[in-house]
């Protein structure tokens, strides 16, 4: 048998080259291939895409007034004496047309300077103001005129726009002043001068301006005024339904016609006797506009230092019984409530609120009933529903009025069943 030549029936196969997991290979620069020698397409597509974004690019900067930086540069750094001022102190010019300034809608407020007054003399928080102030619609009306203003920055008794501009102005100093309607009268407005959501541009001249003084530095005539100035300005927030800015201005005003050397009993001063009268009307008040925003806690305090002065002040009485129940303290609030009828036994008021907090009174005490049955396994007992009409429960309603109605049904199909066949034919 001849021999095989085993050298000659060796092939050779070609080894495939494996990739190794977690090994990758650097691609090449994708770009560098489109800028390149790369595909012609790709290329195409680069430059239309580029071409588009540069194009949205310009279109934005030219929308959003940004397209001209180095005029908008040179007028940031104005400083000539009409330039202009935002709430925030940023200076910056607005553009005129016809003479009037036209405003951006995102300026919040925007001050003209008019004429120019002392420098280095400006109010700060806490300072008391003179100014002269007439605002100005955008249709040209003249609303909220006044010679001789006084208040208190900081203290909440003018709206934000004033309050915020003031403390940029200098003493003396006259200046148009934009006040978008949101630091204005808002949504509400001041009817009937003044619509909703109206932006209003005021003429403000800085009179004069001190730092308040400590209320106990103050004779009592010149703090009942104070004080009776900031309870005023606070029920009129109140009215508006702005609660917060009303109890600023309360606060402020017990702050003045309170006195801790004061001695409060039967035998009290005539003048003393006054100004604790308008500051118990302050804290009142303020125990009502803390109800409000449903800041109960703190209510409750305001109406016990009145109630500790007043024991049978009916208001401070019915709004603790009321904040009490808010609570869930039906049982305290009853009492409240019950001393205020006694009071006054003609009030329709004190008679609702007392017949609210007593029903839920009752459902409260029905719930723990029922709750106390489920934890000891008792069965529940007939309800007094049940108990009083159990014919009425026990009837078999509904078995009834089906059968009212079909019968019904059955009498219409036969008195009016050809009359009714003709029509639909």
């Amino acid at each position: 048998m001849p021999e095989v030549d085993q050298a000659n029936d060796v092939s050779v196969e070609k080894v495939e080259e494996v990739s190794v997991e977690g090994k990758t290979e650097e691609p090449e620069d994708e770009w560098m291939d489109v800028i390149g020698t790369g595909d012609l397409k790709k290329k195409v597509q680069y430059i239309i895409s580029m071409f588009l974004l540069v194009l949205v690019a310009h279109g934005f900067l030219e929308a959003s007034g940004l397209g001209d930086v180095p005029g908008a540069i040179d007028d940031a750094l104005s400083t000539d004496p009409g330039h202009g001022v935002c709430a925030e102190g940023v200076p910056g010019r607005g553009s005129h047309e016809g003479g009037a300034s036209v405003v951006p809608e995102a300026v919040r407020c925007r001050k003209l300077v008019l004429k120019e007054g002392v420098v280095e003399t400006r109010p700060s928080k806490g300072h008391t103001v003179v100014v002269r102030v007439s605002g100005q619609l955008e249709d040209g009306t003249q609303v909220d005129v006044h010679d001789k203003l006084t208040f208190t920055i900081g203290d909440g008794e003018v709206i934000h726009g004033l309050e915020m501009i003031l403390p940029l102005m200098d003493k003396g100093e006259v200046a148009e002043v934009y006040v978008a309607s949101r630091f204005a009268y808002g949504s509400i407005g001041l009817p009937p001068s003044i619509a909703a959501d109206s932006n209003v541009t005021y003429q403000v001249e800085l009179l004069d301006f001190e730092p308040e003084e400590s209320p106990e530095c103050l004779p009592l005539e010149r703090r009942m005024v104070v004080g009776h100035r900031k309870r005023e300005r606070g029920n009129w927030w109140f009215n508006r339904g702005e609660y917060s800015r009303a109890i600023q201005c309360y606060s402020a005003a017990v702050d003045f016609l309170d006195d801790a050397a004061m001695e409060y009993g039967e035998d009290v001063k005539p003048e003393v006797k006054t100004i604790l009268s308008e500051r118990l009307k302050a804290l009142n008040n303020m125990g009502a506009a803390q109800m409000r925003i449903e800041a109960y806690d703190i209510a409750l305090k305001s109406l016990e230092s009145v109630l500790m002065c007043q024991p049978n002040n009916v208001k401070a009485l019915f709004r603790k019984g009321k904040v009490l129940g808010l609570q869930g303290k039906m049982k305290e609030s009853i009492t409240f409530l019950k001393r205020a009828l006694e009071l006054e036994p003609e009030s329709r008021l004190v008679h609702q609120e007392l017949a609210k907090m007593r029903e839920k009174a009752r459902v409260e005490a029905e719930s723990e009933k029922s709750l106390y049955r489920r934890m000891l396994g008792l069965k529940s007992d007939m309800t007094q529903t049940n108990e009083r009409y159990p014919v009425v429960r026990s009837f078999p309603w509904r078995s009834w009025l089906i059968s009212f109605i079909t019968v019904g049904c059955v009498m219409v199909a036969y008195t009016k069943g050809p009359m009714l066949y003709k029509l639909f034919l």
